[in-house]
């Protein structure tokens, strides 16, 4: 199988660590797979890159986060780890799946806070 730079996918490390993350390159002469690991049961490989086999490796839907509540945890993951542009990438896909209404209000409230600083 052949897997898409940025494709999320699950599957175990020659280790037997559980991972989930996204392709960061494939080798297809090697069917060699390395991931960004965003989800393990080894936690020390959290935020980590590993080399895992094409065949250890399933894809995952193209939106593992499971809706708003999903991305939230991750942008925390992303917190934990540093990763300045994984964490504005989320924040915009986050802030990209509010209603307008719900963008407007929460500016108007950040507005208002910022007011009651000033003053």
């Amino acid at each position: 199988m052949k897997f898409e730079e940025g494709q999320w996918v699950q599957g175990r490390t020659a280790e037997g660590e559980l991972i989930q993350g996204w392709v960061e390159s494939s080798d297809s002469l090697d069917r060699i797979v390395r991931v960004h690991v965003v989800n393990s049961d080894h936690v020390d490989i959290l935020g980590k890159r590993v080399t895992v086999r094409e065949a250890w490796l399933k894809a995952l839907p193209a939106n593992p986060f499971g809706g708003t509540e999903g991305v939230r945890d991750v942008i925390d993951l992303a917190l934990s780890t540093r990763d300045r542009d994984w964490f504005l990438e989320l924040t915009e896909q986050l802030g990209g799946s509010r209603r307008p209404a719900e963008r407007e209000a929460s500016s108007s409230a950040a507005a208002c806070r910022h007011m009651k600083t000033l003053a």
